[in-house]
């Protein structure tokens, strides 16, 4: 994704606030975050990105018209995104995304996916939409390393706990309505952090 692209980022987790700064990194200033959690979106917009839309309160696509326009796919109005990431590991996102997509849009899928997803070809083929998997550990941390002491990614950690309370850590970081990214302090810590 480059400069001057309007990408949109489902899934407000610790993963996809992480592609937020790294995509504020790349100078790409167009991101719209979209999530169930109010407090993930406030991180999301604290992070950079241009809105958050909440999924639980109002259906995405026509507020995702509003802030990034229409374009036509064989005379039918599709979504003017350039970009999208799937990061809430829902899988009918995927498919509404393939629905919604202009043409020469590009997915990035990077939540983990346990299930099946059913996959229209037809669409892709016509739309000529690229699909991407990402599940990178490198042997290099140079370029994340660089975005850390860029950016200043504080507002991400919505959590700390002590070792002792793993257990809690734990229980915090799988509700999604709890925050952003939840951390093991091993000398100590605070509770919550970043509010």
């Amino acid at each position: 994704m480059s400069p001057g692209d309007n990408v949109v980022i489902f899934g407000a987790g610790p993963i996809g606030l992480a592609s937020i700064a790294a995509l504020r990194d790349r100078g790409v200033e167009d991101v719209v975050a979209v999530d169930l959690s109010p407090r993930r979106l406030e991180i999301a917009r604290a992070l950079g990105a241009r809105a958050g839309i909440d999924a639980s309160r109002e259906e995405p696509w026509p507020r995702l018209r509003g802030l990034h326009g229409e374009s036509p796919v064989l005379g039918a109005k599709m979504l003017g995104s350039d970009a999208y990431v799937e990061a809430s590991g829902a899988a009918d996102v995927i498919v509404q995304i393939l629905q919604q997509a202009k043409a020469q849009a590009r997915l990035s899928v990077v939540a983990l996916h346990g299930q099946e997803i059913p996959v229209n070809f037809l669409l892709v083929m016509i739309k000529q939409l690229t699909i991407r998997g990402a599940m990178e550990y490198p042997e290099d941390f140079a370029e994340s390393l660089g975005v850390l002491s860029r950016w200043d990614l504080s507002p991400m950690i919505s959590h700390r706990f002590p070792l002792e309370r793993f257990e809690e850590a734990l229980s915090v970081a799988r509700d999604p309505r709890a925050g952003g990214k939840v951390l093991i302090d091993l000398d100590g810590g605070h509770e919550k952090a970043g509010r």
